[in-house]
């Protein structure tokens, strides 16, 4: 039975979901293309920026993509950038904002680096960084996991997928942020993931046994 996995973000002991969320920008955002039409088990690429456009202050943030369940849609691989909200970088190094002190360099299938996912789940982890010291930076010069200083909407995560269950299917991307106690990031993101099953050999055969009647018909049309 597919299962839920909770984000880690946490700070000494656990932060309460606020019950009302607070005005804010942090937002996670499709780059590219966020509508897939695959065949089943056809592996697809999803990448995902977070923004902080009015420089909300936080010192933590959490984000999942959920909804994997209905579509029977798997994660193969993936990983999201070291750090996000960087406060400046020389040519060298980025500094202040927030680090992947908790899942580093993330994985989803590398539990010492913070990942928590198993194939079955309904959702996966895919940013959860923490630092002892907020920031209010709006990551305009975060690297992002290409190592260029484009941000906003560099890309923070990518992500590989594979759907098994024809039909259309809604994915969420959303999550927390820290900011004395957990704030929900409101402006989430979506992914429509269209799985459309090929033709299965039978239905070619008889579409082309229909196509040889056909001009059998029209030979013997012909010869009268």
């Amino acid at each position: 039975m597919p299962t839920s996995r909770p984000g880690l973000l946490a700070l000494g002991t656990s932060l309460a979901l606020a019950l009302a969320p607070a005005a804010h920008a942090i937002e996670f955002s499709i780059l590219g293309d966020a509508t897939f039409t695959v065949a089943p088990s056809e592996t697809f690429t999803v990448d995902i920026a977070l923004d902080n456009a009015d420089m909300t202050s936080t010192n933590g943030v959490s984000g999942t993509i959920t909804g994997l369940a209905a579509g029977g849609i798997v994660v193969t691989g993936g990983m999201s950038a070291l750090h996000h909200f960087t406060g400046f970088c020389t040519p060298s190094q980025c500094f202040a904002g927030i680090y992947a002190s908790i899942a580093g360099f993330w994985d989803p299938f590398d539990l010492s680096a913070g990942g928590t996912y198993q194939p079955g789940d309904d959702s996966v982890l895919v940013v959860n960084h923490l630092d002892l010291s907020p920031t209010d930076s709006d990551g305009s010069i975060d690297p992002g996991l290409d190592g260029a200083l484009d941000e906003p909407s560099a890309r923070d995560v990518s992500i590989m997928l594979q759907a098994t269950v024809p039909g259309s299917h809604i994915l969420t991307v959303g999550g927390v942020y820290s900011s004395n106690g957990n704030q929900p990031i409101t402006n989430t993101a979506t992914i429509t993931v269209n799985v459309v099953p090929e033709p299965g050999t039978a239905v070619l055969l008889g579409l082309g046994l229909a196509g040889l009647a056909g001009a059998r018909g029209r030979q013997a049309g012909h010869a009268l």
